[in-house]
C-alpha cells in the first residue's frame, strides 16, 4: 500500500492481535479489537514536528488481563457499584465483584469487538468496531446493548466517537467512559494540569462519593490556574465544563496534551497511580456510585434509544 496515504495495519502485541492506524508523518494509534477495542497507544507530532507517545500502556506481559484498565473502555458502567448491588424497576440486581467487594468498570474491557468498516484516504484513516451485550452476559445486568467505537486519525489528531444503543424491550441504566493514562518525559510532580472546572465530587476512602458537587475553591482539585501536580494523590471526578479541554503539560516538554470530550461525558475522572509515572484522565458519563444514586450522571436509555459522544486528543505548544 502506498506510503502517501494513511494506513490500517495488522500487528501483534506479544501474541495479541491489534490494528495500527498510521499516517505518513509518523502519527499512529494502536487499537486492540479483542480487548474491548482498547486504545493501546497514540503517537502524535507536536507543533515542532517531533513525535511523542502519549499513553502509558499495559506491559506486554499484562495483556490480555490489563489489570490497570490502561486505554480500556467502560460499559455498562464506569467506576464502581457499591457491593455490586443496584436497584432497578423495583428489583435488586447483583453484579460480580472484585477484591474490594465492589463491581468495577463493567465488562466491555475483555470482550472481542467485530470490525464494522475502515476508511483510508490521503487525509485520514478511520476504523469502526462493534459489540453486542446480550442479557445477563454480565450477571446481574439483564439488558441488551449495542456498542460502536469509531476511531479516526487525521491532521487534527486522534479522535473516538462512542455510541451505545438499547436493543432490548425495557429501559436500561448505563454509564460509560474511557480509561487512558497519559505520560510526559518528566517527573509527574512537575506536570501542570489546566481545566476550568468549578466543582468536583469528593470521594471517601471507600472510593465512593462523600458529598455532591462541591466548589473546588481551597481544595486540591482547583486546576483553573494550571498548577503543578506536586504531590497530589488524585482519585476522583471533576464536573466537566462543556467544550473545554483538559490540558497537560510540563515546563521542559515543549508541548501539551489536550483532551476534549463532549457533553455525554459529564465528569473527568483523575487518578494518579502508585508508581506516579502517569495520570489517568478519564472522560466518564457518571462517576462511581451513580447506579445507586450516590452520584449524578446515571443515564436511563429507553428501548431503541442511542446516546453518543466524542473524545479527541491533540498536541499543542506548551
Amino acid at each position: 500500500m502506498s506510503q502517501n496515504i494513511n494506513r490500517c495495519e495488522a500487528i501483534s502485541l506479544a501474541g495479541v492481535a491489534a490494528l495500527r492506524l498510521a499516517a505518513p508523518d509518523g502519527a499512529s494509534a494502536i487499537i486492540v479489537p479483542a480487548l474491548g477495542g482498547m486504545v493501546h497507544q497514540v503517537s502524535l507530532p507536536a507543533p515542532d514536528g517531533r513525535l511523542h507517545r502519549l499513553l502509558r500502556t499495559a506491559e506486554s506481559g499484562q495483556l490480555p488481563a490489563n489489570p490497570a484498565y490502561a486505554g480500556a473502555f467502560m460499559l455498562p458502567f464506569a467506576g464502581r457499584v457499591r457491593g455490586g448491588r443496584y436497584p432497578w424497576s423495583g428489583r435488586q440486581h447483583q453484579l460480580p465483584v472484585d477484591g474490594t467487594g465492589n463491581a468495577l468498570h463493567g465488562c466491555l474491557a475483555g470482550q472481542p469487538l467485530a470490525e464494522l468498516g475502515r476508511e483510508l484516504a490521503a487525509d485520514q484513516a478511520s476504523l469502526s468496531l462493534g459489540w453486542q451485550l446480550e442479557p445477563d452476559r454480565l450477571p446481574g445486568y439483564p439488558f441488551s446493548l449495542g456498542w460502536q467505537a469509531d476511531y479516526r486519525l487525521d491532521r487534527q489528531g486522534f479522535s473516538i466517537t462512542l455510541t451505545v444503543t438499547n436493543r432490548g424491550p425495557k429501559a436500561a441504566p448505563i454509564s460509560c467512559g474511557w480509561h487512558p493514562y497519559f505520560r510526559l518525559d518528566e517527573p509527574l510532580d512537575s506536570w501542570r494540569l489546566h481545566y476550568p472546572a468549578s466543582h468536583y465530587i469528593p470521594i471517601a476512602p471507600d472510593f465512593f462519593p462523600s458529598a455532591g458537587p462541591t466548589p473546588v475553591n481551597g481544595s486540591g482539585w482547583d486546576f483553573r490556574a494550571a498548577p503543578t501536580l506536586g504531590g497530589r494523590q488524585l482519585d476522583g471526578p471533576l464536573c466537566a465544563v462543556d467544550g473545554q479541554p483538559v490540558r497537560l503539560s510540563a515546563p521542559a516538554a515543549g508541548y501539551a496534551i489536550e483532551l476534549r470530550a463532549d457533553r455525554l461525558f459529564g465528569f473527568i475522572q483523575l487518578y494518579t497511580p502508585p508508581l506516579r509515572d502517569a495520570i489517568a484522565i478519564e472522560p466518564v458519563s457518571a462517576p462511581s456510585g451513580a447506579f445507586n444514586g450516590e452520584a449524578p450522571g446515571l443515564i436511563t436509555l429507553a428501548p431503541g434509544e442511542s446516546r453518543g459522544g466524542g473524545i479527541s486528543l491533540r498536541l499543542s505548544s506548551a
